[in-house]
């Protein structure tokens, strides 16, 4: 009998059953990895309690026309769960009062509502369609929420420098079904564990939009 052929076999198996175990020893560190740092941004942004802010958007479409929209944002922090947040347009005046209200939740769909002072109606916005443009920007309604920890699958990615700041770049993968993205990577820098960029990618896996973060 050749025991060759089944030698080789056997060995070749051992071999794809130990390159299998350490890739996914390595996804695991990275996962861990990953959580660690986003934990640790989390933990940094802790007990502010409340905040009141006043905005400028500036919408530019492709032949570089430019609208101008003044705000109010009101933010409560709350304990083990998602943040409240009030938005108010002030400007310019076909939207001035439109009012938009956030109740962020960690593990069950975030509720919404916004006040239409054209026809005088509160609306509510439905879990199953938060990719909605917010008020014709480029900001989903879902990316008008807190951020919270268990709404995200975490993985490490690389290091990379950008604006000549150190960051860990994270690939956060949502939980929710109906989010409007496959995936997001976070660029993460080391000294502050503040956010400096994000890019978002859309359910077929292409790049959507960046949101670049400055001046902190």
């Amino acid at each position: 009998m050749n025991i060759w052929p089944l030698t080789i076999t056997t060995i070749c198996l051992f071999v794809t059953n130990v390159q299998g175990r350490d890739e996914i020893l390595e996804l695991e560190a990275r996962k861990g990895k990953a959580e660690e740092i986003v934990k640790e941004s989390e933990l940094r942004d802790l007990g502010w309690g409340n905040s009141a802010s006043s905005l400028t958007m500036r919408l530019k479409n492709s032949q570089g026309e430019e609208s101008v929209r003044e705000l109010k944002v009101k933010t409560l922090e709350i304990d083990n769960d998602g943040d409240k947040n009030l938005i108010i347009f002030e400007r310019p005046a076909d939207i001035k009062g439109t009012a938009f209200l956030s109740y962020s939740h960690a593990t069950i769909p975030d509720q919404q509502w916004i006040y239409l002072p054209s026809i005088k109606r509160v609306k509510r916005i439905s879990t199953t369609n938060k990719s909605g443009p917010f008020v014709g920007s480029e900001f989903a309604f879902e990316d008008i929420s807190s951020f919270e920890i268990e709404k995200y699958s975490y993985q490490y990615q690389y290091d990379e420098t950008i604006n000549n700041i150190e960051c860990f770049v994270i690939e956060y993968k949502p939980r929710y079904e109906y989010s409007g993205y496959k995936r997001l990577m976070v660029w993460i820098d080391k000294k502050e564990y503040r956010n400096q960029k994000t890019d978002f990618y859309d359910r077929k896996n292409s790049l959507l939009k960046t949101l670049v973060y400055s001046d902190y």
